[in-house]
């Protein structure tokens, strides 16, 4: 017998370090259908560097999974085109600074990549209010 396991964990919390700065451990996943070689080279360490100093987080808690080339599509055009989300588990991003903190995101990805603001997306999405999807299946 077989045995799959499926686990989404869509936030994780380290409690190693006495400051809770863990706490602010944020999740920025990039996807866009641009090809891996239209984004600088240093784009991750100027992605990180932006994210601590705009979410006031630890750099070494801070994560960034890019995924380039990806097939996208919006408004029936295949244009360049960026989608942004942030999980984070504070309450810094509210419906009161979401709006700001969202340009500031969209105006730093513009600067580095080759996509009109109107074509990002920028999405935040607080784990505290997630649920983690753990399940197993037999085969």
């Amino acid at each position: 017998m077989k045995v799959r396991l499926f686990i989404n964990l869509t936030y994780l919390t380290l409690k190693i370090h006495p400051s809770h700065q863990e706490d602010k451990m944020p999740l920025a996943v990039v996807r866009t259908n641009l090809n891996k070689t239209a984004t600088p080279k240093s784009f991750l360490a100027d992605f990180t560097d932006f994210i601590v100093k705009t979410l006031g987080c630890d750099e070494k808690y801070t994560m960034i999974e890019m995924h380039t080339d990806v097939p996208m599509m919006r408004a029936g055009t295949t244009a360049p085109m960026l989608n942004l989300d942030i999980h984070h588990a504070d309450d810094q991003v509210t419906d009161d600074t979401k709006r700001e903190l969202a340009a500031k995101f969209a105006e730093f990805l513009v600067s580095q990549v080759e996509v009109p603001i109107d074509r990002i997306l920028v999405l935040f999405f607080d784990s505290r209010q997630c649920t983690s999807i753990h399940s197993i299946t037999s085969l």
